[in-house]
Order: structure tokens, then sequence, then C-alpha cells
């Protein structure tokens, strides 16, 4: 019985991990949930038509972030790179947050390699939020990173976006910035 118990666990830590990450349809939460995932693939393992890539950014499946993760998207620092997604009709919740995974190679030690995230009205690119901010003091290793917005009446509605974007130089090899597991949540 326990044996049974401990596989049945592993099955649905699983499945809900991939569901709430790594899928081309929006999150759905099985049984009493308390927030719900509003990116689309935000593991970038699916290859999902959601995400837009600017300058050098693009999707990476060569394993190179955090420990073998195979998908993440690739912001190069010295091209100016931008990964987007838009969320149509954000739907009502108590607050929101945010959160992904970064990580950072090659920057030299320079500290304006920098990696920016916000949310804006898809609309009229108008910033509701700014919620990341990264410098290129040195390599960041597979770092998480949640940041609460609270309450966000002003979301509730509308077509949003959520950028992650470079700006900066580094000096010899161009810094990159790796994302993954990127999550708008909305709890309920």
């Amino acid at each position: 019985m326990f044996k049974r118990v401990v596989v049945l666990i592993s099955i649905m830590a699983v499945v809900f991990s991939h569901a709430a990450y790594g899928s081309c349809t929006p999150d759905q939460c099985v049984g009493p949930c308390g927030a719900h995932n509003l990116i689309i693939d935000g593991d970038f393992g699916e290859a999902c038509p959601n995400w837009e890539f600017g300058g050098a950014a693009s999707r990476a499946t060569d394993g190179g972030i955090c420990y073998g993760q195979e998908a993440y998207a690739r912001l190069v620092v010295d091209s100016a790179s931008s990964v987007s997604q838009q969320i149509n009709n954000v739907p009502s919740g108590t607050h929101y947050a945010v959160s992904f995974v970064v990580q950072l190679n090659g920057t030299n030690g320079t500290r304006n390699a920098e990696l920016w995230g916000t949310i804006t009205d898809a609309s009229n690119g108008q910033v509701l939020s700014y919620f990341g901010y990264e410098s290129g003091a040195s390599d960041i290793f597979c770092q998480q990173r949640y940041i609460d917005l609270g309450p966000r009446p002003d979301f509730v509605g509308k077509n949003l976006r959520v950028n992650f974007y470079t700006s900066g130089q580094s000096w010899g090899n161009p810094g990159v910035y790796k994302i993954t597991y990127v999550a708008l949540w909305q709890y309920v």
C-alpha cells in the first residue's frame, strides 16, 4: 500500500509540475487550487508559438541551464535581446505574482549586463509593473525569483504582455541570460 501511495504521489508531482509550466494550453487545476499560471509553456520545452523572441534571443534546448534543464530562453546581452508573451483577458484574482529561474554566464564581471522584467498593457505598451532586474556583476547560477505583485485590479480584463529584455554591454564574451520556469500566478 505504501509503495502505491509513493508511486501515485510521484506521478502526480510530475504531471502537475509539467501542467504548470510546460504545456501549449493554459494551466488547468485539478481539485482545490490556490493559483493558476497564466503563462503558456513557461519552461520553453514545448516550442509553443506563444513566446515572441527579439534581437538575438532564442529558445535553446541544449541542457545549458541549471543542472541540465533541457529548454530555456537565451537572451544575449550585447544584442538587446527580448522574449515576451501576451496573456489575453486576464481573469480576476486576489493577487498576482511572477516567478522564474534565471542564470547568467560569460559576463567577465561587468556590471552593466542587465536583464529587466516588465508587465505592460498590450494595447498601448504602458508599463504596469517592473518585476525583475538582474545586474551582471558576477555570474548567476540557477537562481529562483519570486515577486509578489499584490492585488492588481488594473490587470483584470486586460491583454497583458510579460516581457524580459537585456540592456547594457559585456566585455569580451557576450553575457548570456537564460530563463526558464516563467509563471504569472493568478491567486484565487
